[in-house]
């Protein structure tokens, strides 16, 4: 099965109508949910589950500031030792044991404001992959922010699926964890001890090296290494690195080997970016295991067959409802996404999964498969500012409940914390970004969305309201009647007889005039509330566009100082240019420490 990457571009337009596709008026309806007939019993993690209560309104919602919430979040060393790692697990949201951060937790309110109504459904409640197959809308959406993830930073969205959007069936993920563990099993490191007999499918070295073999474009396994004794290669448990010099034939460790650079490895060693080394004409290409890959792999199978061992037997043969999901950031999502689908520095776990999924059923007769199956990649999300790129990947990596822990996913690394790339990208490119995502994204959509909601609101309280006071008036009316008919009664009757009876009439009507009063009262009460909520929510959208046209000063400010730069390079002053620069962070310094002493006074 060939990577989805290759065929992205044309899932959405196999499925789309013939027609040109209308944007919807914003709410968008929820997407409806596959066939119950395909899906297997939900499993989600608690935290997940108070989540979904958020998001259907039924917890109150945190703040919605998001500049106070990417500064009251603690940032996370970008290196960190295996205990600290263990540490932050117990504090990371979605799979993790422990309690949520509740800084981290309040982006849930962004990612909810700033995104599609449907591809956030999807995203936390569905299966993307089905739903696009089955939404053309959803699928035009998908592909809008794909185009654009060229431009700027985003987050991708990957899914283990056939091409109709289902996940492998819970008996297939079952066997496949079972042949994870004997491919780790084989190798025969002291951490496999945890592994039990009879919890694993045995796999040979032929089955093994077959396995390393269904990627390894760039380089060839030999059969010798997969058998090789103490330490068998397993290409998914190693990874290489580069040492300042080289040694001889032999000079190496049970669990390290070396190999000769391919050519285009061997260029980037010498230029100094492979793998963030020094540069050295003579560095040598090692291979070496890394013991946490194996330690990782245990735990994703412990937890995956956890999960999968709550659902009911007779649902075995049925697709996993929420298929095992990927998600991440990247400056480049789509060459990082060709990446993990060639499985060249890819989620080993993922890329692992996804190669006995196609191995298995070529390889042993008896293995029945409803695939091929294939790692589904998408962008969801649009990063536009450096300090949310932490934030953002926190809360949709919590959305899509996708660390291993909980058998939800293949991320293994918490979310937030590999995320150095954001503070490399140059301000142009940001600056880009927040201009498109102020004229295109789905921010501006649901704030009209929720303007006409609270409209609509008000206007069925006035309506409301006017029956109320038409009721108030024909109350009015008969009240007099009825007082008018009394006093002319009691006007006819002698004086000897007893008034009790039409006394008792004329205090009921009283009553009843009373209660329609305190009626009126309550629905007066609301429509004010309701009229007081509209206002805020206008003054929200009033700032929103003010900081909109403050982003367009900046960036037209930007633009013609860049034309200033390149007409004053023209006239040939030669170091002019950089004097020119200095001088334009001189003034802006100026300006600044001006704003600042405004604010002080």
């Amino acid at each position: 099965m060939a990577p989805s990457i290759n065929k992205k571009r044309t899932i959405s337009q196999a499925n789309a109508p013939s027609l040109p596709i209308v944007r919807p008026a914003f709410p968008l309806p929820w997407i409806s949910q596959a066939p119950l007939h395909h899906r297997s019993l939900p499993l989600r993690s608690e935290e997940f589950l108070k989540l979904a209560k958020k998001f259907n309104g039924t917890d109150q919602a945190g703040p919605d500031d998001e500049e106070d919430m990417a500064t009251t979040t603690n940032r996370m060393p970008l290196i960190i030792t295996e205990e600290e790692e263990e540490e932050l697990a117990k504090h990371t949201p979605a799979g993790y044991e422990g309690t949520l951060a509740p800084a981290i937790d309040l982006v849930d309110m962004v990612l909810l404001q700033e995104n599609y109504p449907r591809l956030l459904q999807s995203v936390a409640f569905g299966n993307l992959a089905f739903d696009r197959n089955n939404d053309a809308v959803l699928a035009a959406i998908l592909d809008k922010l794909w185009d654009q993830a060229a431009n700027q930073p985003g987050i991708y969205h990957q899914q283990l699926v056939n091409d109709d959007g289902y996940s492998p069936t819970v008996e297939e993920l079952y066997e496949i964890s079972k042949y994870m563990l004997g491919y780790v099993k084989g190798y025969n490191h002291e951490l496999c001890g945890e592994i039990k007999p009879g919890t694993f499918n045995a796999v040979d070295a032929q089955l093994a090296n077959t396995i390393d073999n269904f990627k390894a474009d760039k380089y060839k396994v030999q059969l010798k290494l997969s058998a090789r004794e103490p330490a068998s290669y397993r290409a998914y448990m190693w990874s290489d690195y580069y040492v300042e010099h080289a040694k001889k034939p032999g000079e190496y460790e049970a669990h390290e080997m070396y190999r000769a650079p391919q050519p285009q490895l061997a260029k980037l060693a010498t230029t100094g970016i492979a793998k963030g080394k020094a540069s050295s004409s003579k560095k040598l290409r090692v291979w070496r295991l890394v013991p946490d890959r194996i330690k990782r792999t245990i735990t994703f199978v412990n937890a995956l067959q956890k999960r999968l061992n709550e659902v009911l037997k007779a649902d075995w043969n049925k697709p996993l409802e929420f298929p095992l999901v990927d998600v991440g950031y990247s400056n480049e999502c789509i060459p990082r996404l060709r990446e993990q689908a060639s499985h060249h520095y890819s989620n080993y776990l993922m890329a692992l999964t996804e190669t006995l999924c196609a191995i298995l059923p070529t390889t042993l007769q008896e293995w029945s498969s409803n695939g091929p199956y294939h790692i589904e990649q998408a962008v969801i999300y649009l990063v536009y500012k450096p300090e949310q790129s932490e934030i953002s990947e926190i809360g949709w990596t919590k959305l899509a409940d996708g660390y291993i822990h909980n058998g939800g996913g293949f991320s293994h690394y918490p979310a937030g914390l590999s995320n150095a790339s954001a503070s490399k990208t140059s301000v142009l490119i940001w600056s880009a970004a927040m201009m498109y995502v102020v004229k295109e994204s789905a921010m501006k959509l649901n704030a009209q969305a929720e303007i006409d909601s609270e409209q609509a609101k008000t206007d069925a309280v006035t309506k409301q309201l006017e029956e109320l006071l038409l009721e108030e008036e024909a109350v009015d009316k008969e009240r007099d009647e009825a007082r008018t008919a009394l006093f002319t009664l009691c006007e006819k009757m002698s004086p000897e007889t007893e008034m009790g009876t039409q006394f008792a009439l004329a205090l009921e009507l009283t009553k009843e005039t009373d209660r329609t009063i305190e009626k009126i009262a309550v629905y007066e009460k609301e429509f004010f509330r309701e009229f007081e909520l509209r206002n805020a929510l206008e003054l929200k959208i009033e700032k929103f566009q003010s900081d909109a046209q403050e982003v367009s000063k900046y960036h037209h400010r930007f633009m013609r100082t860049m034309h200033d730069i390149r007409e004053f390079d023209k006239e040939g002053e030669g170091s002019g240019s950089k004097d020119l620069v200095d001088e334009i962070e001189v003034v802006e310094d100026e300006e600044v420490e001006a704003e600042e002493m405004d604010g002080v006074e």
